[in-house]
């Protein structure tokens, strides 16, 4: 049977439980087992760890396909420089009421206009896959997603939550470029 690797993890133990049964575990590219070594940290770009790499070894006539991948800490947003604690702080603030500015300010953090609109509208973008993913609970608009993410989450940040549950990215799904 085929275990999925997860893609993230919260912990330094959760992620050593994982390296202990690396070689039992299938390659999600070539689906060979006994191939994965651990290949070492994933960097951001300010040098902090984002996660780890994981390599499909294909030396020394081992059958794997010589592809790496990574599995990334649930606290960080994949392509991101900001948080999953930043982009809740953000979404807290559009749920009470606040205008998109007001709400990023509240964050601490400086970034350029632009973003700031490329953010919301790919959070707007990813509003039918999050509904997707939590169905479970109930069907909801898309200030009520946000807020049933919230009482959802079993930790204080619930997009921390989304990704280590989950076991896929929050912000997935990219907006289509407009068409004039």
């Amino acid at each position: 049977m085929l275990k999925k690797i997860p893609r993230f993890f919260s912990s330094e133990s959760q992620f050593q439980a994982l390296h202990h049964k690396l070689k039992l575990l299938n390659c999600p590219f070539c689906r060979v087992t006994g191939c994965l070594n651990l290949h070492g940290f994933l960097y951001s770009y300010d040098n902090k760890p984002r996660g780890r790499r994981i390599f499909c070894s294909n030396r020394n006539k081992r059958k794997g396909c010589g592809r790496s991948f990574s599995i990334l800490l649930a606290w960080l947003l994949k392509n991101f420089r900001l948080t999953a604690l930043d982009l809740w702080t953000f979404i807290s603030g559009l749920i009470n009421g606040l205008s998109k500015q007001a709400s990023w300010i509240k964050t601490g953090l400086s970034i350029s206009q632009s973003f700031l609109y490329c953010l919301s509208r790919r959070l707007k973008t990813n509003v039918p896959y999050i509904r997707t993913k939590l169905l479970g609970v109930a069907p909801s608009f898309l200030q009520e997603t946000f807020i049933l993410l919230k009482n959802s989450s079993l930790k204080n940040n619930p997009i921390w939550w989304f990704q280590e549950h989950f076991q896929d990215d929050f912000l997935k799904h990219r907006p289509k470029a407009l068409v004039f």
